[in-house]
């Protein structure tokens, strides 16, 4: 990775080690990310594959299944842009909900996910998903008018290649919509605080899953670079409470080692952890943003 920012070029310094992964901040444009990163093969077999149980409980009839809050959000955006006939990929589509739902608006649609498991649910619902990674696709130049990145960039080895390949594959004028987390809100300062007191593990940043965390403004700064501009944008809540409890990986820590040191971690954490989640839902009517967000980008024509 080096000395610089992938994004600014500016000087990054150690943030903190979770697990075994050493993460870095940049003290210019706030980027925090993985270095070294990991190798694409190792993040096909050992993070996102069937064998280690990557999205297991992915549901297999899509009929039955309603449309989350953020697939709602996105795509009543997208009916506005009258996408009757229009393309959109999905990239990292698990088993292709978003597709799913996106047909019934009239965009023709397409998919990439790397994981076999998933992409075979999707197709059993009559969906097009490449198994694989984006770059293995060689899509043609131009061959989309909506890219939808849900809770991907943060996945790959290098959002600067992945924008690139994204960028020759939409056509002049089109969209580009990432939705990923935002280190700049309220949850992920206040927890980084209980970080830099107590060494709680900080909860918002999870590699070897995500290897680069943005805000909204070093993210405008890489699109920028792309020649795009950022068109509309909402913010929604963190994960519910478990997740987040989870994401200290604590319990899993005690469950190897029933320890009473580890024990007292578990609750001490928890116990500060519960009260400033449920702070943090009472103030969100207050909030210019928040930990999920997604903006929608368009490519100058």
């Amino acid at each position: 990775m080096g000395n610089n920012c992938t994004i600014c070029g500016g000087t990054v310094s150690f943030l903190l080690k979770k697990e075994e992964f050493d993460l870095y901040k940049c003290s210019s444009c706030a980027l925090v990310f993985v270095d070294p990163q990991p190798t694409d093969d190792f993040l096909k077999e050992k993070v996102y594959s069937p064998e280690v149980g990557y999205q297991r409980y992915e549901r297999k009839n899509f009929a039955t299944i309603q449309a989350d809050a953020k697939t709602i959000k996105v795509l009543s955006y997208l009916e506005k842009q009258h996408p009757a006939g229009k393309t959109i990929l999905d990239v990292g589509c698990s088993s292709g909900e978003f597709l799913y739902h996106a047909q019934k608006i009239g965009l023709k649609t397409k998919g990439v996910e790397v994981n076999p498991w998933t992409v075979e649910i999707g197709r059993s619902n009559g969906l097009d998903i490449f198994n694989g990674f984006l770059a293995e696709a060689k899509f043609n130049d131009a061959s989309f008018d909506v890219i939808f990145l849900g809770d991907i960039i943060e996945h790959v080895t290098s959002p600067r290649d992945f924008v690139t390949e994204c960028d020759r594959i939409l056509k002049p004028g089109g969209l580009l919509i990432i939705s990923t987390p935002n280190m700049d809100c309220f949850w992920s300062r206040s927890t980084f605080v209980l970080y830099r007191l107590f060494k709680i593990p900080w909860s918002s940043v999870t590699p070897p899953h995500h290897l680069f965390q943005f805000s909204y403004d070093n993210l405008v700064l890489l699109m920028k670079q792309f020649q795009y501009k950022p068109a509309h944008q909402f913010y929604m809540r963190p994960p519910g409470l478990v997740y987040e409890l989870s994401g200290l990986h604590l319990l899993k820590r005690f469950k190897k080692q029933k320890t009473i040191r580890n024990a007292f971690s578990l609750a001490f954490s928890f116990a500060l952890y519960i009260p400033f989640y449920f702070v943090d839902y009472l103030i969100t009517p207050f909030k210019k943003k928040d930990f999920s967000m997604v903006v929608v980008f368009e490519k100058y024509a």
